[in-house]
């Protein structure tokens, strides 16, 4: 019979052997370009608030012009925060929307969402977006574009 630490030594490594066969670790590895970062639960700070509302503005004019989204819902936008671009990135959406109603289906928020990522695809752009109600609470959140 082995010592009890020399069997604890062989039942991790043999542990070890099958978790790094079947591609699991011990260690959080970076989420996947499909996995985006879980949106933070309230709208980050807008460091540039005159660049968020002017490119709210482009956006808002694009969709009314353009877009096959319901214009009336996305005139709810106010600004458009983060960076975003060929290589990805975030963009957290602020409008004057009511607080998210659980009820609602689809979730509010998903139209702005959606005329967002087609606008931003046909820039040739990608990431993922968020969007906020009026108070800055979290609608509807990481939809990839």
């Amino acid at each position: 019979m082995f010592p009890p630490a020399r069997r604890l030594a062989v039942s991790l490594m043999a542990a070890t052997s099958i978790i790094t066969a079947t591609g699991c670790g011990f260690f959080i590895s970076e989420p996947e370009a499909t996995s985006p970062v879980p949106a933070p639960r309230t709208i980050p700070e807008d460091s540039h608030p005159d660049q968020s509302k002017k490119i709210a503005r482009e956006f808002v004019e694009h969709v009314a012009n353009n877009g096959p989204n319901e214009p009336t819902v996305v005139g709810h936008v106010k600004a458009v925060i983060g960076n975003w671009g060929k290589e990805g990135g975030r963009v957290f959406i602020s409008t004057d929307h009511a607080p998210a109603n659980p009820d609602d289906e689809p979730p509010t928020g998903t139209g702005v969402a959606d005329a967002f990522a087609e606008w931003a695809k046909g820039q040739d752009k990608t990431g993922s977006v968020a969007v906020y109600d009026a108070q800055g609470e979290l609608l509807y959140g990481n939809s990839l574009f």
